[in-house]
């Protein structure tokens, strides 16, 4: 396909903008592809606005199960190098099939718990 969406390849996306993360997002969703790993660098809000116009989008039905966000395992530190460190972790994790991580979706996830509308 056009953007290169593949089942086992791991996205990030860290645009410098809101609407371009949620560009990027709706193309790898409309694509269809029941992607790895789709993780976005953001706060509980900014995850909330996202899947807000998701939903009135694509609907509830839509499948996030391997959408990770905000992205990264809980490793505390807010400094950049750490959140670098807990993504790449978290993404380690994915590949590695180690279950039972603590991810930034589950101890921030503002309003949503979209990973379990499965």
């Amino acid at each position: 396909n056009e953007i290169g969406v593949s089942s086992q390849t791991f996205y990030v996306v860290c645009t410098p903008s809101h609407t371009q993360d949620y560009h990027v997002l709706n193309k790898v969703l409309e694509s269809g592809v029941d992607f790895r790993y789709l993780g976005l660098l953001c706060s509980p809000q900014k995850l909330d606005d996202y899947l807000t116009k998701t939903y009135e989008v694509h609907t509830k039905q839509v499948r996030l199960a391997n959408f990770y966000a905000p992205i990264g395992l809980d490793l505390g530190g807010n400094r950049p190098e750490d959140i670098a460190i807990s993504i790449a972790s978290e993404i380690l994790a994915i590949a590695n099939q180690r279950p039972n991580q603590m991810h930034m979706r589950e101890s921030r996830h503002g309003t949503y718990r979209y990973w379990e509308n499965e």
